[in-house]
């Protein structure tokens, strides 16, 4: 059981792969790092935004400090602090205990481009690739100048280790990741990319300089339209990322401030 006690910790016990159950999670809004819920039920995401979810949750757990948990989740890391370890070596553990804490779910099956950073007490991760036992791994590469140059790659890391590219663009107005959706706007279109089943969906079209905010679970824009008095303005709509649909719907309130999105 999790800290959340929606999250349930996987059975460590070997089981063979081909009769695991469909991998399935509690969604997370991964900025505000809490479970979303609609309508007062939680909304649930399977196959690799499940393992994505039970991932993170087990990165963010400390091993050994909740009863609620097993004795293998959550990572180690505070068994780092106060010993009379170099730079690299202290890197090294921690990349270890990481990818240590990673492979007690039984769909991950290898955890590669794992690096670790300590800034003062700070330590930073970043994980690049993680297999799963369904297959296949899907990853995004984006490059631009950060300002208005920006082009973005989807790859298909297949289990022979071969890299198949899915799609390419080179110029958009704007990107996002999010769970399992690579997002983007071109020509003030919004898709999403699902990581998960490769489709690509056009999610809005018009929107205003192709400019989206994803808060809370949300993805924010700007559709231009006449108010009641037959003048042009921007109106805000909104999608949950969670709706299996990603249905736009008018927006209570208006397009977040940038510090506040994702």
């Amino acid at each position: 059981m999790s800290l959340f006690p929606l999250i349930d910790a996987p059975d460590t016990g070997t089981v063979p792969a081909a009769t695991l159950p469909l991998a399935r999670e509690i969604a997370w809004d991964f900025v505000r790092d809490q479970p979303i819920w609609r309508a007062g039920r939680p909304v649930y995401v399977t196959g690799a935004g499940a393992v994505l979810v039970w991932a993170w949750n087990c990165i963010h757990t400390e091993r050994f400090r909740y009863d609620v948990f097993t004795t293998d989740y959550g990572q180690d890391l505070s068994g780092l602090i106060g010993q009379p370890y170099g730079d690299d070596i202290r890197q090294s553990e921690a990349i270890r205990t990481i990818r240590e804490a990673l492979m007690i779910h039984p769909y991950i099956t290898a955890v590669d481009q794992v690096s670790a950073r300590f800034e003062g007490t700070l330590l930073k991760i970043s994980i690049s690739s993680i297999y799963t036992s369904e297959g296949d791994l899907y990853f995004v590469v984006y490059s631009g100048n950060g300002i208005d140059d920006y082009g973005i790659d989807v790859y298909k890391l297949l289990s022979s280790k071969e890299v198949q590219l899915l799609f390419s663009k080179e110029y958009i107005d704007d990107f996002a990741f999010y769970t399992h959706y690579a997002i983007f706007s071109e020509d003030c279109d919004i898709f999403a990319f699902d990581l998960c089943t490769c489709e690509e969906l056009k999610i809005a079209k018009d929107t205003t300089d192709g400019i989206f905010r994803i808060v809370g679970g949300y993805l924010y824009f700007e559709i231009e339209d006449h108010d009641e008095d037959g003048d042009l303005v921007d109106v805000p709509y909104r999608i949950l990322l969670s709706d299996p649909n990603l249905t736009p719907e008018k927006s209570p309130s208006p397009l977040p401030d940038p510090k506040d999105a994702l």
